[in-house]
């Protein structure tokens, strides 16, 4: 049992390999996939702010798959609640559309202030408004496309439009 929790907290180093190990690799492919899209959006739309978000995604995998070693019988690997809710017949809870809602729109926000506003204003402050932007203008595009999917989808999930799933 010792060296099972070993090994299930040394692969752990890296989010949802410890889960894998335990052979739950639902729950270890959805913590990877999710602490690797927050690392990569965090660094694509330069936002330090979504890299609050890796840390605990960290400690939760680690200390989860640490937990799940050290249990007696056999663990049933349905995927994280926050996943399976998605995959539900009935829709979203009220509750977790509207934290889901209001966090995309306002990493979506923050992200087009940051990153578009707020350069903008910089240059039109320098005088080099034109051939600034035309330099920006590509990052600017990027970052507007992106911050609009945040907000649109975080939009649909407060106004409760449904999400079908098919069996």
């Amino acid at each position: 049992m010792k060296n099972r929790k070993f090994k299930a907290m040394f692969f752990s180093i890296i989010p949802g390999a410890g889960h894998m190990y335990l052979n739950l690799p639902k729950q270890g492919v959805q913590l990877m996939g999710l602490f690797f899209l927050t690392l990569a959006i965090s660094g694509w739309l330069n936002l330090g702010i979504l890299g609050i978000i890796s840390p605990i995604i960290w400690f939760y995998s680690f200390f989860d798959a640490g937990y799940k070693a050290t249990l007696e019988q056999p663990i049933q690997d349905g995927g994280l609640e926050i996943f399976n809710s998605f995959s539900k017949k009935d829709y979203l809870s009220k509750d977790l559309n509207k934290i889901l809602g209001y966090g995309l729109i306002i990493i979506g926000i923050i992200a087009l202030v940051e990153r578009t506003v707020f350069p903008l204003l910089v240059d039109l402050n320098l005088g080099n408004t034109f051939r600034s932007f035309l330099y920006s203008f590509r990052s600017f595009i990027r970052t507007g496309l992106v911050s609009a999917i945040l907000i649109i989808v975080g939009s649909k999930l407060l106004s409760g439009s449904k999400i079908n799933t098919k069996e």
